[in-house]
């Protein structure tokens, strides 16, 4: 019977032989990257042509895109009424309701030039409010919430290249910002809730190093939570701060 042995060879031969695999490695690795973004760019399509379906003066309307919590939740006694604090950091940006999302970014730049927006990549923005804290009725379970503006465009596309979006309605839009600079126009109302909920959001999931950071999920810990921090107020009893929300007529 015949034993394999170990092959050995010395340290610095061993040693060049490792370096020389890493750098075949990497190589390989970038030229894996630049592979898949040329397959990317190859099946991208474009369209040169957007026509608005839409009967607004300048070819655009405001809508609302998703909401964020920005407070904790909290159960108000039946004796007495509560306040939140509220505010932290969220990450929106454009959205574009087409399945092939290589071809986004000509998308967006093809009706940029027929209406006039800028579409923003998605970013990091501090929300901040008015009040100091967000008042909360007596023998109510709630928590807080932030919806941002958006400026939508709606229309069909044409002239594409490839056939799939030739003919197809979209809906692009953008975040309402131009007024405040780095912060976002928006909504900010309280969600009634059940107390189970309420008692599980323990902290401001937008008040974390997470979400500051860009990794909104809508959760935390408590440990993460910088403020978020519910109070009871006594005296009488204080009426739920309301805030319409905005109904978005869309044409197609």
């Amino acid at each position: 019977m015949v034993l394999a042995s170990a092959i050995r060879c010395p340290p610095e031969v061993c040693l060049q032989l490792d370096s020389e695999a890493i750098d075949i490695m990497f190589s390989l690795s970038i030229i894996s990257a630049l592979v898949l973004v040329s397959i990317q760019q190859a099946l991208a399509q474009s369209c040169s042509g957007f026509n608005v379906t839409t009967d607004y003066s300048d070819s655009t309307y405001t809508s609302i895109s998703r909401s964020f919590i920005i407070s904790k939740g909290i159960t108000c006694p039946s004796s007495q009424n509560c306040s939140l604090d509220t505010g932290g950091w969220v990450t929106d940006g454009r959205t574009l309701n087409i399945s092939d999302q290589a071809s986004a970014k000509s998308i967006y730049e093809t009706i940029s030039k027929v209406v006039d927006l800028d579409f923003k990549e998605p970013q990091t923005y501090e929300v901040t409010t008015i009040q100091d804290a967000f008042k909360i009725g007596n023998s109510t379970s709630a928590y807080v919430v932030f919806t941002p503006y958006t400026i939508c465009a709606t229309g069909i596309l044409s002239d594409c290249e490839g056939n799939d979006l030739e003919g197809q309605t979209v809906e692009a839009c953008t975040l309402d910002n131009a007024e405040n600079g780095d912060r976002l126009n928006g909504l900010t109302n309280s969600v009634v809730t059940d107390r189970e909920i309420a008692g599980s959001l323990t902290c401001n999931p937008s008040n974390t190093t997470q979400a500051k950071n860009g990794n909104y999920t809508g959760s935390c810990t408590g440990a993460e939570d910088a403020t978020g921090a519910g109070s009871t107020l006594g005296g009488v009893s204080l009426a739920l701060l309301a805030t319409s929300l905005l109904v978005a007529f869309v044409g197609f």
